[in-house]
């Protein structure tokens, strides 16, 4: 199998109606969180708020009958009969003017009840019927969190402890209002983090399904050209149609050109393949890259005689890196193949090889249009194809499969080297390509 093993992609609409999905769903959690939060909180707070009413109903209850005993004395004169007539209209009033004295002679538990969100109320005891403070609805409607029953001469009355209407609790709420608001936004930011990554993620399948699709095109248009080439010189050798010797041998001479060139873009594809798995072992050992670029230009040359293509070596023998033979003819390879596609027939390509510091270099260069500063980067990277410099007038080349230099770079970053890539020309034109890769200690003193 020569295209790499690729996952089975949805459609943009199956994905879209995932990414909808689980955001509503995110967000619905939201809601219900929320909800839940608010509810929790309410429910506490009201336990609170009647521990802290049965609180101040005990401090209130000894001082306010007190306070009325003395009051109903003082009314009736020592009269029972005179502190009926005269204490029932009165008993409200009064009860209310002692509730009143006692808490502003006890700041600390007025502070108390203000903070805890409580009221007071004195109110006639219950009585059948009637929609009163003091009747059934009207105690369903305000209901008390505790009750002080007061006698008086005018009938029992009743101080209610009840929660403020529009009142405030923060002293007793274990989740304020600024946590609520913390946790919702908290809520909402991990939405909108999941949403983002899953809208990323989604662009980025899309992107490589693309890539794979450009890829197994780009494959398949490689491989049909060079094994239609083999096909109809081979049948042509089978069917006796050549007339003498040199139309036999150009017939074979381009049967195993373009033999040579499938084997290439094979073995791009299957290294291809292999670098998707994890970084390749590559052997470290002394090689001569100058021997390597001599004998890899000399196996390519006939592979470019058609289009009158030259390749020029300038090589040191003396330079040994430190790399693996076999990796560094698939970079020769790569190169003179990436020089040939993207320059002009009849052109010279020169592959230098010399040493600076440390390193060995491996250059070289074509008489195509160049490319671009900014593009310089993105041609290592796999699926790139025809990137010329703008205003080089000449079109866009997007044949090939866009693997040749990114397998050069990786095989050397392997190799514990680096890839670079400049203009040959000072306006621009032509392209070098340089690769770097550690020179053997012996060299590089």
């Amino acid at each position: 199998m020569l295209a790499p093993p690729s996952p089975t992609t949805r459609s943009p609409g199956t994905d879209l109606t995932v990414l909808a999905s689980l955001t509503l769903g995110l967000l619905a959690w939201l809601v219900v969180a929320c909800v839940g939060l608010a509810r929790v909180q309410q429910q506490a707070t009201l336990h609170l708020q009647r521990e802290a009413a049965a609180l101040v109903a005990a401090e209130l209850a000894e001082p306010l009958a007190t306070v009325l005993a003395a009051e109903r004395g003082t009314l009736g004169g020592g009269s029972p009969a005179i502190a009926a007539i005269t204490a029932a209209p009165a008993d409200s009033v009064v009860a209310r003017a002692a509730l009143t004295r006692i808490l502003a002679g006890r700041p600390a538990l007025a502070r108390f009840v203000d903070s805890t969100g409580l009221a007071l109320a004195v109110q006639r005891a219950p009585v059948t019927g009637g929609t009163g403070a003091g009747s059934i609805m009207g105690q369903a409607l305000t209901p008390s969190l505790a009750t002080v029953e007061l006698a008086t001469a005018g009938g029992p009355l009743r101080l209610a402890i009840t929660r403020a209407l529009g009142a405030s609790s923060l002293a007793l709420s274990p989740v304020g209002p600024q946590v609520l608001l913390a946790v919702l936004v908290a809520l909402l930011a991990i939405a909108a983090t999941v949403g983002t990554a899953l809208l990323i993620r989604l662009r980025r399948d899309h992107a490589d399904a693309r890539q794979r699709s450009t890829f197994a095109s780009a494959v398949s248009h490689e491989l049909r050209t060079p094994l239609a080439q083999i096909l109809l010189y081979a049948e042509t050798l089978q069917l006796g149609r050549v007339r003498d010797a040199a139309a036999r041998a150009m017939a074979e001479g381009v049967i195993v050109q373009e033999a040579r060139r499938l084997m290439r873009l094979v073995d791009n594809v299957l290294r291809y393949a292999r670098l998707e798995q994890g970084a390749p072992r590559l052997r470290q050992e002394p090689v001569s890259l100058g021997d390597v670029v001599r004998e890899t230009a000399a196996q390519f040359a006939p592979v470019v005689a058609s289009q009158q293509v030259s390749i020029a070596v300038d090589a040191d023998t003396d330079a040994l890196a430190l790399a693996d033979a076999d990796a560094v003819r698939q970079v020769v390879l790569n190169l003179l193949d990436n020089a040939v596609k993207h320059g002009p027939p009849q052109q010279r390509i020169v592959a230098r090889v010399d040493r600076r510091a440390e390193r060995i270099r491996l250059i070289v260069e074509d008489e195509g249009p160049g490319i671009a500063a900014a593009d310089r980067a993105a041609v290592w990277n796999a699926f790139t194809r025809g990137l010329a410099r703008p205003g080089a007038g000449v079109p866009r080349d997007e044949t090939g499969t866009g693997l040749g230099l990114m397998i050069v770079r990786s095989l050397t970053e392997a190799m514990g080297g680096d890839v670079g890539c400049e203009s040959v020309t000072p306006d621009g034109r032509g392209a070098r390509f340089v690769v770097r890769l550690p020179a053997l200690r012996s060299e590089a003193a």
